[in-house]
C-alpha cells in the first residue's frame, strides 16, 4: 500500500446481537518521521443503509414494471428554465405522441397540446 492512498471494501462481520452486519472498512498508511509507519482503520456499520437501498431497489423496479404496464411516461419540469423533459421509449410510444420527436420541450408547446380545462391546473 503507498503513503497517502486509502483502500475501502465492505465486509460483513457477526456483531453481538447475533446478526451479520455490513461493514464499510477505510484503511490508509500513515508515515512519520519516526518508524514505524502507521496504519489508520475506520469503519461503520451500513446494514441499515443497504436494507433501505434494497427496498428502494425494489420499489424502483416495480414502478418502472407498472409504468411500463400501463404506457405511462414520466417527465421532468425544470421552472428555471420552462421546460419539460419526458423519459420514455419514443420507439415504443411514437403513435401516441408524434409531435414529441424532442426529449425535451419548452413549457408553452407542451401546455399548446393540452386540454384548454386543464391548462390552469396544470400550472
Amino acid at each position: 500500500m503507498k503513503e497517502g492512498h486509502s483502500i475501502n471494501y465492505e465486509q460483513e462481520f457477526l456483531f453481538s446481537d447475533n446478526k451479520l452486519h455490513s461493514v464499510n472498512i477505510s484503511k490508509a498508511l500513515i508515515k512519520t518521521d519516526k518508524d514505524p509507519a502507521y496504519m489508520l482503520f475506520s469503519g461503520w456499520d451500513v446494514t441499515e443503509l443497504k436494507a433501505i437501498q434494497r427496498k428502494f431497489q425494489t420499489a424502483n423496479n416495480q414502478l418502472a414494471m407498472v409504468m411500463d404496464a400501463g404506457e405511462i411516461i414520466s417527465w421532468v419540469w425544470d421552472v428555471r428554465v420552462r421546460t419539460i423533459t419526458f423519459d420514455y421509449d419514443y420507439q415504443k410510444n411514437q403513435d401516441y405522441l408524434p409531435e414529441m420527436k424532442s426529449l425535451t420541450k419548452p413549457l408553452e408547446d407542451v401546455l399548446s397540446l393540452t386540454h384548454p380545462d386543464d391548462v390552469e391546473r396544470s400550472l
